[in-house]
């Protein structure tokens, strides 16, 4: 029974007798390439000649590219052998290659072409969707020079998807991540800087190449100032952006670097579940530092943004921070009309507020044992309210009002204050 021989990388070339002089060619044809079986990694090539002599078999690709020696048969051997797939390579182009079966006389007879492609992730398109995930996509597949070939397999091409971060400082790690099929897939975020990568392989390289790493940078915003001023008043806000980038795959460590001269968005809302709007935008200076000054229109959350975006062979995840500054009532007057009266007179107490409103507000002293005590209320009118009440202490006296709460006309909350003491005096 004859056996077939296996052609694999280096083999060992067997000897092969030359034909006689004078001796007609072999007539070689008919060379026929298929896979061995489902593992993909040795290819069947037979073929048929005339009269049994040894052969030299050869991988031919289109280009000019010189032929690739694949070893050779005995003339006592059978028309057939099994190539190990490894050993014929791969190319990223779709270009074609043949099979080539040659005699010593110098015939020769081709296999049907076929490719041997693999898709890389090379240029890919990368998104962000709605949830801010970023996704890459490959563009459009090349045409396949030669549908249907004998060795085409179908979606045969998977796709790992890798991370390179640092763990510590000098220290990096390799994440590699459930394969795929598909030609598109997200990119993960752990709130870690790192290169990406997406290693394609198949049954011409099953171990896989990837050829560009993509760039994760992250970023980081702060944001500090008053938590609480009056309404109405000047509310300073500051903070600091930076960008946080794997840059040395050496030693494998993160790098924090200010954002010089970016603009960022400041959005605001109204309570804890209501949605942000924008209300205006501050930019870093040459340090990466910002300041911004607004008007406290009522208590409300404030949040500086630094978007997501597309950078140069990467994406860069924002950030954002935020803070919670309340308002409280701003009490323009709190005074007595008269601060010094004869005995017997009635006191008038004065207040304005702003914001303006119907506040009832509640007037009060602080008797001998320091303890604050009520007078009266009184209603405003336009943030505004006089009050007089009978008084038949002599001496000084501290007063105070308090404010309750309102809401501006934007629907904003003020929160209620106590005014600053002032003093009547009874002759």
């Amino acid at each position: 029974m004859q056996k077939t021989a296996l052609l694999a990388g280096l083999v060992v070339l067997l000897a092969a007798p030359a034909l006689p002089a004078g001796a007609a060619s072999p007539g070689i044809s008919g060379v026929r390439i298929a896979w061995a079986d489902a593992s993909h990694a040795k290819i069947r090539v037979s073929w048929t000649e005339t009269t049994p002599v040894a052969n030299r078999l050869w991988l031919e690709v289109e280009g000019g590219e010189p032929r690739l020696d694949l070893g050779s048969t005995a003339a006592t051997g059978a028309d057939e052998v099994l190539i190990n797939t490894s050993y014929l390579g791969y190319s990223t182009q779709q270009e074609n290659a043949r099979i080539v079966v040659t005699d010593p006389a110098g015939g020769e007879a081709q296999s049907v072409p076929f490719d041997r492609y693999l898709r890389v992730v090379t240029w890919p398109t990368i998104t962000f969707a709605a949830d801010r995930s970023a996704r890459w996509t490959l563009p459009p597949a090349p045409v396949d020079p030669n549908p249907g070939d004998p060795l085409d397999l179908a979606a045969s091409t998977t796709y790992t998807p890798r991370l390179l971060q640092s763990v510590e400082s000098g220290k990096c790690e390799v994440r590699k991540l459930p394969s795929i099929r598909d030609e598109t897939g997200t990119i993960p975020d752990d709130g870690r800087s790192a290169l990406f990568a997406v290693d394609a392989a198949n049954e011409w390289n099953p171990r896989g190449v990837g050829y560009l790493d993509f760039r994760i940078d992250h970023s980081t915003v702060t944001v500090s100032g008053a938590t609480a001023t009056a309404y109405g008043s000047q509310l300073r806000l500051t903070g600091a952006v930076r960008t946080v980038t794997l840059n040395d795959t050496i030693t494998c460590t993160a790098e924090s670097q200010s954002v010089y001269q970016e603009k960022l968005v400041l959005q605001a809302r109204d309570s804890s579940t209501s949605a942000w709007y924008v209300v205006g935008t501050v930019q870093t200076d040459p340090v990466g530092r910002y300041t911004v000054d607004l008007r406290n229109p009522g208590t409300r959350e404030y949040r500086v943004a630094r978007a997501d975006a597309l950078i140069f062979h990467g994406v860069r995840y924002g950030a954002s921070a935020q803070q919670t500054v309340r308002a409280t009532t701003r009490v323009v007057a709190a005074k007595f009309i008269q601060p010094a009266v004869a005995y017997g007179t009635k006191p008038r107490a004065y207040l304005w507020v702003d914001p303006p409103g119907s506040q009832r507000a509640a007037l009060q002293f602080k008797n001998a044992n320091g303890v604050w005590q009520g007078v009266s209320y009184k209603t405003l009118a336009s943030g505004r309210g006089l009050l007089s009440f009978p008084w038949n202490r002599r001496g000084v006296t501290q007063f105070r009002w308090w404010v309750p709460g309102s809401t501006t006309s934007t629907r904003l909350p003020v929160e209620p204050v106590y005014s600053p003491t002032f003093s009547l005096t009874v002759r």
